[in-house]
């Protein structure tokens, strides 16, 4: 579940979403979700000023429940794209 949450931010991070505000907050820790803090790292670096001010880990819950919501509407269709979507986050990487 941890896994899926992760590729929730990747994949909204690699669509440079700007993600709406969510009311409900994650049921994983920081400690869980992000150890070494690299999320938190490419957060800041691929978001910048698109943050808003918010803090990076509430950043982090938007991103992940947009992510995890597109892939959804994704299967919703019949298929999830994963080829695309790993060549999107291959793109991001190396930016």
């Amino acid at each position: 579940m941890a896994d899926a949450y992760r590729f929730g931010i990747a994949l909204a991070l690699a669509q440079s979403v700007d993600p709406p505000e969510i009311s409900a907050g994650t049921v994983f820790s920081v400690a869980t979700i992000d150890p070494d803090q690299s999320l938190k790292n490419a957060i800041q670096m691929l978001m910048g000023d698109k943050l808003h001010g918010l803090p990076v880990y509430r950043m982090a819950e938007r991103l992940a429940d947009w992510g995890v919501q597109e892939l959804a509407a994704q299967a919703d269709k019949g298929d999830i794209d994963f080829v695309t979507i790993f060549d999107q986050l291959k793109a991001a990487s190396t930016a």
